[in-house]
């Protein structure tokens, strides 16, 4: 019986830990969301509805909050929509450096 992966990780952002859900349960009307860094039990959730480059898209914006707490909305969702496009772009060599990687 093959083992299911893990949906929850534990990370490090700007040398604190984080508890990184990457298919959380959460409301209809939110794909993701990140504890305040100064909080002790800290989270990145990312909705398990969140599919495809929406998911990435979510999932950058969340670990984005976590590492530059202080920025505004806008441009977390801004640098988010272009990283999602820049990694689209080198999928491939993306997923080569990565493969690469696991040696």
């Amino acid at each position: 019986m093959a083992r299911r992966r893990s949906r929850r990780h534990r990370i490090t952002i700007n040398k604190r830990r984080w508890l990184l859900d990457v298919a959380a349960r959460l409301p209809s009307d939110k794909w993701g969301d990140c504890s305040d860094p100064a909080t002790k039990n800290r989270e990145i959730r990312v909705s398990k509805s969140a599919k495809g480059s929406i998911w990435l898209e979510v999932l950058l914006h969340e670990l984005i909050h976590a590492r530059w707490w202080a920025l505004c909305e806008t441009e977390v969702t801004e640098f988010a929509k272009e990283l999602v496009s820049i990694l689209s772009l080198l999928r491939e060599e993306v997923a080569e450096a990565l493969e690469v990687g696991e040696d």
